[in-house]
């Protein structure tokens, strides 16, 4: 408890406030793109402390764990998801900001004060200047689109992150043969994320033409 209350101190100075059990939401989220922050401990006496930052567009969310539970196999079709605080779309704060071993920090030994602060100040140094200006659906699109740091394609399912981007396209007002033409050079990142017999061709088809039809107007 000590612990989590001095990072909490710590993030809320980041703007990052508590809203459950080592979980924080940027106060700067708008209706379009919220950020989180994921902090857990792990290993022989939760010796270490990792983070995971999260993004997400609520809808793209959803729509994104439907298209998974839908065309991803039986694998997903019981998949838990919590729709008001979950983000599939995760990165790693450790590896942005060099933290080690295996982007944890090694808690025994730190003082709390310490350990707070250098994770409020590797927040403000490494993740707001990459994150902060991702606040609206277009910027979230690239965001997603691209293969970089710190949000590269491999740390996250590639199914959903596909049928995320094919949601937030629809909304910018591209059409569905546009969208397909640009999400055709994913199909090994599709592929990855499957865990049925529909082909990465076939799941982009299907989730293109289901975020185009839900598209309003």
């Amino acid at each position: 408890m000590l612990l989590e209350k001095a990072v909490s101190a710590a993030l809320e100075a980041q703007a990052y406030l508590r809203v459950g059990r080592f979980t924080y939401r940027a106060a700067w989220s708008t209706s379009e793109v919220e950020h989180l922050l994921f902090l857990s401990r792990w290993g022989a006496g939760k010796a270490f402390l990792s983070a995971d930052f999260g993004i997400r567009n609520p809808g793209a969310e959803a729509f994104g764990v439907e298209c998974i539970r839908t065309y991803g196999g039986d694998l997903y079709r019981i998949w838990k998801n919590d729709p008001g605080m979950d983000s599939t779309m995760r990165f790693s704060l450790g590896k942005l900001a060099g933290w080690s071993p295996r982007w944890s920090i090694h808690v025994p030994g730190m003082p709390v004060s310490s350990l707070a602060e250098r994770v409020g100040d590797d927040v403000r140094q490494f993740l707001l200047p990459v994150i902060s200006g991702v606040t609206d659906q277009r910027t979230l699109f690239s965001l997603l689109l691209q293969d970089a740091e710190p949000c590269p394609w491999y740390r996250v399912n590639g199914a959903i992150r596909v049928a995320q981007v094919a949601y937030l396209a629809s909304r910018l007002g591209i059409d569905a043969a546009q969208i397909i033409e640009v999400l055709q050079p994913l199909t090994l990142q599709v592929k990855a994320g499957l865990a049925g017999d529909k082909t990465p061709a076939s799941y982009i088809e299907a989730v293109v033409q289901r975020a185009v039809a839900l598209t309003p107007g």
